[in-house]
């Protein structure tokens, strides 16, 4: 196991402890599917807020925000985001989660 895929199952177990669940998203899926290997881990968080996945994170490592308008933590070669919220206006149009259960589980 490559040592950002262990970090990334660190991660997962420590958000599971704090109440919230990790997904593997990005490319490291298609390229898992496609046996390609890589050690491009990306990981969603969901079910704790900025500030505790911060805390979390920062017991593992140390951790960097990146990113205006939605939280993205980078830890090692990981980057850990919550979900997007998407806000349109309009009548059809009602607040929703980017990217509900697009990931696999990551622990």
């Amino acid at each position: 196991m490559s040592e950002p895929l262990e970090l990334a199952h660190r991660v997962a177990r420590a958000v599971r402890d704090a109440g919230g669940r990790a997904l593997i998203v990005g490319g490291w899926v298609r390229d898992d599917l496609l046996g390609v290997a890589t050690d491009d881990v990306d990981l969603e968080v969901y079910g704790l807020p900025a500030e505790t996945l911060r805390g979390v994170l920062a017991r593992l490592g140390q951790v960097n925000a990146v990113g205006a308008s939605f939280a993205v933590f980078k830890l090692g070669r990981l980057d850990i985001s919550l979900p997007r919220t998407e806000s349109k206006s309009g009548r059809r149009h009602r607040r929703s989660v980017a990217a509900a259960r697009r990931g696999r589980t990551a622990a």
